[in-house]
């Protein structure tokens, strides 16, 4: 055992520089050197007198995103109006962060609207079937679950290969000739595995079969250009990775899979022509439709905000450095004996989400002496019957708590 761990730790160390791109050691040394001189803590709200490694649950806004509902909500109630003619700047701002086009996005209030859009307007048929995954969130899977109730479809559930590299397979295995949609995570939230959703998008296109993508745990943490990944719908949310106001998020609907979706709800911004006396009206065929109605756009225009700050701090250096951390933490659990890695060990699966857990105790237990000793906020894994701790590298972490974090799961388990 002793022998295999120190084989994974050096392998892992091992694969640093071409996993996250850098030209040289030198390079990545410089990067490093970044990332340990600036203390990105300082840009947050965070209290420094615990260790927030949550991220994947509920990510803390930066200083500037709080500013920025503030002056927006402050500006517009001194004037009264709703301010909804900036709306298309967050959209535009999202299109460019995404790689899509400014009509292919929705702003939603999180990843769970999202789904629920594609769910409900869908014209699926009796006894048509959904694949989903064993590894999804409720806010991800329960859409799905309600709609196949409402019209008598068929659910079914696969179980993903843990280590990445047979997934694709295993969901192409999976489908029959009934299947209709195929809705999974980009980045599961169990254990921070990343899915192949390109090829699957190209694969399934080919035959007729829809991808709904859960995107909550990826922007902002990977790199996703939903115009090279080209599902049909991708949904994901403001308030995680991306480090913006609670409460926000967006639906990427593919310009070519936009009339597959009649809108469950209407209103004002979601037609073209509208006409009450003549009982006349047609959709908008842009994804903003299914924005029905007066919103909240200080909250939204803080969301323009989250993404400037991805921006303006670098979208690189930010990835890089919640993956570096990432690697750290795995390197340092190959030597607790107790530990096991349920995250991917190789790099293309992997991402700065690590999951574990231990015969000796269960996470419900790990989890409250982490945090009543330590200080140390994580979450416990109980989906799938995991029975195990996920802990999140976002940008305000940093090497010593990395550190201090598994020194602290080393004496809890001793």
């Amino acid at each position: 055992m002793r022998s295999r761990r120190k084989f994974l730790k050096s392998g892992i160390l091992a694969s640093i520089v071409p996993y996250l791109g850098f030209k040289s050691s030198r390079h990545l040394a410089n990067k490093i050197q970044q990332f340990t001189s600036n203390n990105t803590q300082d840009l947050f709200l965070l209290n420094k007198d615990r260790h927030f490694f949550n991220t994947a649950s509920l990510g803390a806004s930066p200083h500037q995103v709080v500013n920025a509902y503030q002056e927006w909500t402050q500006k517009l109630e001194s004037i009264s109006e709703t301010g909804h003619q900036n709306v298309k700047t967050c959209r535009n701002a999202t299109a460019d962060f995404l790689g899509c086009l400014s009509d292919e996005i929705a702003i939603t209030r999180n990843t769970t609207e999202g789904i629920n859009i594609v769910a409900q307007g869908l014209q699926l048929e009796e006894g048509d079937e959904i694949i989903l995954s064993t590894h999804e969130h409720v806010g991800g899977a329960v859409p799905w679950m309600n709609v196949a109730k409402e019209k008598n479809l068929q659910l079914k559930l696969v179980d993903l290969d843990l280590s990445g590299k047979d997934n694709l397979i295993v969901l192409k295995n999976a489908v029959s000739p009934r299947t209709k949609v195929i809705s999974l995570s980009h980045v599961t939230c169990t254990t921070g595995m990343v899915l192949p959703v390109k090829e699957l998008s190209s694969w399934c296109r080919e035959r007729n079969i829809i991808t709904c993508i859960d995107g909550a745990q990826a922007i902002g943490m990977i790199d996703v250009n939903l115009g090279d990944l080209q599902p049909d719908f991708y949904a994901t949310s403001g308030h995680k990775w991306l480090y913006g106001p609670k409460g926000t998020g967006f639906l990427y609907i593919n310009k070519n899979s936009i009339d597959m979706l009649t809108p469950t709800f209407a209103g004002a911004y979601t037609t073209d022509e509208y006409n009450l006396n003549e009982l006349n009206y047609s959709y908008l065929k842009i994804a903003s439709r299914e924005e029905y109605g007066t919103r909240n756009t200080p909250i939204i225009m803080s969301l323009k905000s989250a993404i400037d700050f991805h921006t303006e701090q670098g979208k690189e250096i930010i990835i890089e450095h919640g993956f570096s951390l990432a690697r750290l933490f795995k390197s340092l659990l190959i030597d607790i004996p107790e530990v096991e890695i349920l995250s991917p060990m190789d790099e293309a699966f992997s991402s700065a989400i690590i999951t574990f857990r231990s015969p000796i105790k269960g996470y419900k237990e790990i989890q409250q002496e982490l945090m009543k000793q330590h200080k140390c906020r994580v979450r416990g894994i109980y989906e799938n019957e995991l029975n195990a701790i996920r802990v999140s590298c976002a940008y305000y972490n940093t090497e010593d708590q990395i550190r201090y974090l598994a020194a602290a799961i080393k004496e809890i388990l001793s």
